[in-house]
């Protein structure tokens, strides 16, 4: 039950039942304790160091068992270390290759990468052998949105209608209209999502659609709307829900709300004292989202120092020091950390993916290389030649590359 709501996005019911199982420990074989204790400090203490430590210690009393490799690479995906969970998911497929779970993380790794055709053969692989699962098709949906394969992207689409986690693909497409600018399409989309995760009673997961919107509103600068929208998410759930809730936190940060942060912050805080992510990525970045909102660019590139071993996977971290690099004047600096996203659009297929665009065309122009200035506009036009006409940062865009 515990694993089962951890991974519907429910970790505070996974949370729950995590605790029970823990408790009751001494009943259980040497196999069992393994499994148990390795989802308590997974979902409970979300210690990363002690959770792969427990995992790599399961895989040595027990070399044939695929399942701590499989975990092991889902607590790397965690980490942005996708090259090892890659390692991980590839020795879990050779100890057991029937175990669907494999195949998807390992796709999802791949994607990551941006090694698209070694995703496509995995999931075919897995196809071939009669495995097949939601998050294979879910990981095949991004990847048909991030290469816009509309094709594929309709057939996965049709694949996941009726079924019990389709609210998944449809916040898919939410990221995707995200991505393209959007906006009025994405609100669509994530109300739809939502409402679908509404029916088997994920109010954590309906929450997190609610607070995605609320997140990019913020980022492109419209705080009324995104303000209400995290109160609606922060509604839905209790105000401690993780991640239910991060992106609520987030869109108030952006908006410079520092009194409702630090009070939520606090109470995430007490929940999970020992959580790695939470207290070197998350806390740190909603601080810093404040702190730039203060106009205190060094403070906010202070305070993420902390996420520098995680922020593979944390597109939100990187985009957040470009911008203050960019505030301090900085633009060697700052180019850097836009051009780790561009690198990687498996990884970042988001709105944030295409605001890069426009953060590394400031910085080059900040560092008066002109022709890659007019190289990162002329890309971020590009693709949101159909975005929605009244975004403030298509029009900045416009009226900077012109001036160019």
């Amino acid at each position: 039950m515990a694993t089962m709501y951890s991974n519907l996005g429910e970790r505070e019911r996974g949370v729950e039942f995590a605790k029970k199982a823990f408790a009751l420990i001494d009943r259980v074989t040497e196999h069992e304790r393994y499994y148990i204790t390795t989802r308590y400090y997974s979902s409970v203490s979300g210690d990363l160091d002690k959770t792969i430590e427990a995992y790599q210690a399961w895989s040595r009393a027990y070399p044939r068992d695929q399942a701590p490799h499989t975990n092991l690479g889902v607590q790397y995906l965690r980490a942005g270390l996708w090259e090892k969970t890659v390692e991980e998911e590839q020795q879990a497929i050779r100890l057991d290759p029937k175990v669907a779970v494999s195949y998807s993380d390992l796709v999802t790794a791949y994607v990551r990468l941006d090694r698209f055709d070694e995703a496509k053969a995995t999931a075919e692989k897995a196809f071939g052998q009669e495995i097949d699962s939601a998050a294979l098709h879910n990981e095949l949906l991004r990847l048909a949105l991030i290469q816009g394969d509309q094709a594929d992207a309709q057939k996965q689409i049709q694949w996941a209608s009726g079924h019990p986690s389709e609210y998944n693909f449809i916040g898919l497409q939410a990221t995707n209209a995200n991505y393209l600018g959007q906006r009025h399409a994405a609100r669509e989309f994530s109300k739809r999502a939502a409402e679908t995760a509404r029916r088997p009673k994920l109010a954590a997961v309906a929450a997190s659609f609610a607070a995605g919107q609320a997140s990019t509103d913020a980022l492109l600068g419209s705080c009324d709307i995104g303000r209400a929208e995290a109160h609606e998410a922060l509604a839905l759930v209790s105000g401690d829900s993780v991640p239910a809730a991060g992106g609520a936190a987030t869109a108030l940060a952006r908006c410079g709300d520092t009194a409702e942060v630090e009070k939520w912050a606090a109470a995430v805080s007490k929940l999970y004292p020992t959580d790695t992510i939470w207290n070197s990525v998350t806390l740190p970045a909603l601080r810093a989202a404040v702190e730039l909102k203060r106009d205190q660019p060094a403070k906010v590139v202070e305070l993420l120092q902390s996420a520098v071993p995680y922020e593979g996977g944390q597109g939100g971290v990187l985009y957040l020091r470009g911008l203050a690099y960019l505030r301090m004047k900085r633009g060697p600096e700052a180019a850097a950390q836009f051009q780790k996203i561009l690198d990687q659009k498996g990884a970042y297929g988001s709105a944030t993916y295409a605001l890069s665009y426009v953060g590394l065309a400031r910085a080059a122009a900040l560092s008066g290389d002109t022709a890659k200035a007019k190289k990162a506009y002329q890309d971020f036009l590009a693709l949101w030649k159909d975005a929605d006409p009244d975004l403030p940062i298509l029009a900045e865009a416009r009226k900077e590359y012109a001036a160019m």
